[in-house]
């Protein structure tokens, strides 16, 4: 039954930001990124085949980055554009772990 709670709190708060399956697995790709202390670039999350295509994965950030949850930083030596996740981003992480304590 505490899965089932759980489950029910994370539904409610990814629709509080809004968020549908694809946007759900990019943020998820970018903060496993992040634990493993390394950046990610459009390019890397758009190979990501396991989530969607590459024009679906492109829709996704654009829109997660709408909903400002991330942010896109060009790298002054190339072309690079990595992204990051903002406050706001890092903030429903931080709604799912207090979710997972009640």
């Amino acid at each position: 039954m505490a899965y089932i709670k759980y489950l029910k709190r994370e539904t409610a708060i990814n629709e509080s930001y809004s968020l549908d399956s694809t946007q759900i697995q990019v943020l998820n790709a970018l903060v496993f990124a992040m634990s493993e202390k390394r950046a990610s670039s459009v390019g890397e999350l758009l190979l990501l085949s396991e989530i969607a295509s590459p024009a679906t994965i492109h829709a996704a950030l654009k829109k997660l980055a709408a909903k400002e949850l991330i942010t896109h930083k060009k790298n002054s030596e190339s072309r690079i554009k990595h992204v990051e996740l903002t406050e706001a981003g890092l903030q429903r992480y931080n709604d799912l772990a207090k979710a997972m304590l009640n």
